[in-house]
């Protein structure tokens, strides 16, 4: 009996490691730095292109938008964060020979922002209420690095310096109001670089070292550090680090296969995904590390975030040119069918028909228009030509999608699915179909 125990659990815990249905989806040329997402449909990648500017895609990835802050364009965005109605975006860098920062703030999911401009060059920003906030800061200068951390408890009106030195803090990580950590880099060109991570336990009144890697490197060795609780914490350096002690001490719970890995990301104490650049895969692990399992991805070269909401909604930037999702169930109503780029519009007639009360609906954009954006709209309309629901309302680039239309709340009878194109292109381009449905209850 004990075997058939054992034979079970290993094939649970073999089950659950196994790869998820990933899925590419194209978006603008674009340098990574951070891909993030506030809820299944509402995302945005920030780049290092030296600028405020930033994607942003409100149908969970299949198209995107190139958007930028207003302000100092010689920073660089480097966070985001959500608490309640707000999001708060953090930028910083160098300009004229002197650190520069701006919070930016919106109370519309990221479509108009509000600014506050500092001294301090931000490089993270962890909101604990919307009034408290920590941030890490520094930039490097001809000889050496500088930087600190800050707290503000006006909502990012002001900054309070907490700790001045020569780090630059990359990561803040709260837990709670009063404890938390920070991890970064100290360069110079002359002497030894280090790498640190710091902790606060009386809201970074006061500050103490909780690992120190004296090893000597020429570029940073530090790039991401997360805190499930107060206990359990990640540390990502050349390899994985995990302490569950607050970080009293770390451990090394296995030797990633790639000595190259850049990026993480938990769910919870066990749960997580990391990425490596040199192999370019994602590993998945449900055991806190212990055990890691690669993921069947469509392409290679994951070079920026891995981002995961839950288990089932997750995302990863590759190739600066291509997004991975995990979400295969539908994106708003929407998913990407197959891979092929079709060569001329089509509407397809919606399957099952008659159905009761589902139906899939397909349309096509050709590649005649690849490099643009179609904006297309997808009504549905009842036997007297009214307009009972907008369907889909939004830019695509081309290729073949599948909407799952829903008629739970609409009564028998007979309607007209239209579908309405409009192109970067001479009207010529444009497109309108209609067809005809039956939903039978």
């Amino acid at each position: 009996m004990r075997k058939l125990y054992i034979i079970i659990l290993s094939l649970f815990l073999f089950s659950n490691l196994q790869a998820q249905n990933w899925v590419s989806l194209s978006t603008p040329q674009y340098n990574d730095y951070e891909i993030k997402f506030i809820d299944r449909y509402t995302g945005f990648i920030f780049g290092t292109q030296g600028f405020t500017q930033y994607l942003m895609t409100a149908n969970g990835g299949l198209t995107w938008q190139t958007k930028s802050f207003s302000g100092n364009y010689f920073l660089k965005v480097t966070t985001i964060q959500q608490i309640g109605s707000k999001l708060y975006v953090g930028a910083g860098g160098e300009f004229n020979g002197y650190p520069q920062g701006s919070l930016y703030i919106s109370v519309d999911g990221g479509n108009s922002w509000s600014s506050f401009q500092s001294s301090c060059s931000f490089t993270d920003i962890q909101f604990i209420n919307t009034s408290t906030g920590i941030a890490g800061a520094g930039v490097s200068y001809s000889f050496e690095s500088d930087g600190g951390i800050f707290k503000t408890t006006n909502g990012g009106v002001s900054w309070e310096e907490k700790l001045n030195d020569s780090y630059i803090y990359l990561n803040v990580d709260f837990p709670n109001e009063m404890t938390g950590n920070a991890a970064g880099y100290h360069w110079a060109d002359f002497g030894y670089n280090h790498d640190k991570v710091v902790k606060t336990t009386n809201g970074g009144e006061n500050w103490i070292t909780i690992k120190f890697d004296s090893t000597e490197w020429f570029t940073p060795r530090y790039k991401k550090m997360q805190f499930l609780n107060l206990n359990t914490g990640y540390l990502l350096f050349d390899n994985l680090f995990k302490t569950t002690n607050g970080g009293q001490s770390w451990t090394e719970p296995y030797a990633f296969p790639s000595d190259s890995a850049r990026s993480f990301h938990f769910i919870n104490e066990n749960t997580g995904w990391i990425s490596g650049r040199l192999d370019g895969k994602i590993y998945k692990t449900i055991d806190g590390g212990s055990t890691w399992v690669a993921q069947n991805i469509p392409v290679g070269n994951i070079s920026g975030e891995t981002f995961f909401l839950d288990e089932t909604h997750g995302w990863a930037r590759a190739n600066g040119t291509t997004v991975l999702t995990t979400d295969t169930t539908g994106l708003m109503g929407i998913s990407i069918s197959g891979s092929e780029v079709p060569q001329s519009f089509r509407l397809h007639q919606n399957y099952p028909n008659p159905f009761n009360p589902n139906t899939s609906i397909k349309f096509e954009i050709p590649s005649s228009v690849r490099g643009e954006r179609s904006k297309v709209k997808l009504s549905v309309y009842d036997i007297a030509g009214k307009e009972v629901g907008v369907l889909v309302n939004s830019e695509f680039q081309p290729g073949v999608y599948e909407y799952n239309f829903d008629g739970t709340g609409l009564v028998s009878g007979v309607y007209f699915y239209r579908i309405a194109v409009q192109t970067d292109k001479l009207t010529p381009n444009n497109f309108s179909e209609t067809k005809r449905m039956v939903l039978v209850k």
